[in-house]
């Protein structure tokens, strides 16, 4: 009989997928992506804000208030370039991209804490390069602003979830969201050029667009919370990522993005089979 923590892992996986689906499908053409991130935050805080009434801890101590706060500022960076990156990359390519999160992730615990790779690891890291070379690989090739987005975001969302992690000692998971999303509601605009204006007209367009994106990711967040309860960390992570192959396809039939899309479903199998080896 298969485990329920499998279900809950890969329905994370596929609404997570859809979740940034939803996003490249909203911005694709270069629209207003820091107005599109100041929404999706606002509304993300007053989501987890109503579900910490009935949820709310918190242990409070210099330690614990500096890594909420430090989570909350690297949050501020990551939403805006993640939904800059959504902008200019087909996601077919983004979602490899991305994965090298879990490349960046060991690396700085070496750097950090010396916590030293095994053969596995090393191999890992190699097949993610080699699928992500694969997928990239072209005559000529130049690496865009929208590649370059990436690859920025999937080294500071490394240092977001490391800090995550950490934070989940201190707090439930709605106080948790809380101080992710607080900074980014509140410093965003003050990087916008009339603020106000572009927020009130990103609304009146994109409204459903931002309700099924919040939506699907406080589904994930909550799917992936409890297959983690319920099963091993690193199969459950396992399973989710593998759903990878699923947002390269979606990008692919529904986006329009069909150059090299062999190539690309190709270099995304082989950067999931890096990804298990290292989880």
């Amino acid at each position: 009989m298969i485990p329920s923590w499998f279900w809950l892992a890969a329905g994370a996986g596929i609404i997570g997928n859809g979740f940034n689906f939803v996003n490249r499908f909203s911005l694709r053409g270069q629209q207003d992506s820091t107005a599109y991130a100041w929404w999706f935050e606002f509304l993300r805080l007053v989501v987890f804000g109503t579900l910490a009434m009935f949820n709310f801890q918190l242990a409070v101590s210099s330690k614990s208030l500096s890594m909420l706060v430090s989570l909350g500022l690297v949050e501020l960076v990551a939403i805006y370039l993640y939904m800059k990156m959504h902008a200019f990359t087909e996601l077919s390519l983004s979602a490899i991209i991305v994965r090298l999160r879990q490349v960046w992730v060991l690396l700085v615990a070496w750097v950090l804490i010396g916590e030293r790779l095994n053969f596995t690891g090393y191999l890992g890291i190699l097949i993610i390069f080699t699928g992500l070379a694969l997928a990239l690989w072209q005559k000529n090739f130049k690496p865009g602003k929208g590649l370059k987005l990436a690859l920025a975001f999937s080294i500071v969302s490394a240092v977001m979830w490391a800090l995550m992690k950490g934070g989940a000692e201190f707090v439930s998971t709605p106080v948790l969201i809380m101080f992710l999303s607080w900074p980014s509601v509140v410093f965003l605009p003050l990087v916008m050029k009339n603020p106000a204006g572009r927020i009130v007209a990103l609304w009146r367009q994109k409204v459903k667009n931002l309700l099924l994106s919040v939506g699907s990711d406080a589904v994930t967040l909550y799917l992936m919370a409890q297959a983690l309860r319920q099963g091993p960390v690193s199969k459950v992570l396992s399973v989710s990522q593998g759903m990878l192959v699923l947002a390269i396809l979606a990008g692919i039939l529904f986006l329009g993005e069909k150059e090299r899309a062999w190539q690309k479903l190709l270099g995304g199998l082989i950067t999931v089979g890096g990804v298990w080896l290292l989880v």
